[in-house]
């Protein structure tokens, strides 16, 4: 449960328009909604959508509630797409904090590894690689030899940084995403294929 509709606006700095202990659980789109869920209107087509939909409660702003026919709570920010991304990063899960490694995780003799990095399980960290400062490597994340991770960036499970790719601060790689892979590029080389080397350079 996030709260009741009175404690969300709070947190945005926005007003209630009716009945502000009404509880919301989570937050999603108009279409996602359901009973217990706080969506949200950023036009008067969506706005007319969220009121006539399951969702518990409307994040909008004061111009498009004008002359509405609220049948639920409204929260009237002056901007929905600012107060949406506070409510969403108030309530996301944590980041995976340092110092961490997992006994399974695999890292190279050679290897940088900031003293406050986070490994988990079976993270494999190659010769020659390095890994910034509050650097996370998710389940089964793989960073090739030589390959430079930068600050607070974030490899979610089995994500692949290849042999001498860098990644910088800050990024973040979803689950499966693969930097520095083979371009599968071929060349004809009298009357035959030959595969072109990917070397990076």
């Amino acid at each position: 449960m996030l709260g009741n509709v009175g404690e969300l606006a709070q947190r945005v700095g926005g007003r209630v328009v009716g009945d502000a202990a009404t509880a919301v659980a989570r937050i999603a789109a108009v279409d996602d909604a359901d009973e217990q869920t706080l969506t949200f209107a950023t036009d008067a087509r969506y706005l007319a959508a969220a009121l006539e939909g399951r969702a518990a409660a409307v994040l909008t702003e004061p111009e498009l509630a004008q002359g509405a026919a609220a049948s639920k709570p409204l929260i009237l920010v002056g901007n929905v797409r600012a107060a949406l991304v506070a409510l969403l990063t108030a309530f996301a899960p944590a980041r995976p904090r340092g110092p961490f490694r997992h006994h399974t995780a695999v890292v190279a003799q050679d290897a940088r590894v900031a003293a406050d990095a986070y490994l988990d399980a079976h993270a494999y960290v190659g010769a020659g690689a390095s890994i910034g400062a509050r650097g996370i490597l998710g389940a089964g994340a793989y960073v090739g030899d030589g390959a430079t991770i930068g600050e607070d960036a974030w490899l979610h499970p089995h994500a692949r940084v290849m042999h001498g790719c860098t990644i910088g601060r800050r990024v973040v790689l979803h689950a499966g995403c693969v930097v520095g892979s083979d371009g599968f590029g071929w060349a004809s080389v009298d009357g035959r294929l030959e595969r072109i080397p990917q070397t990076g350079d």
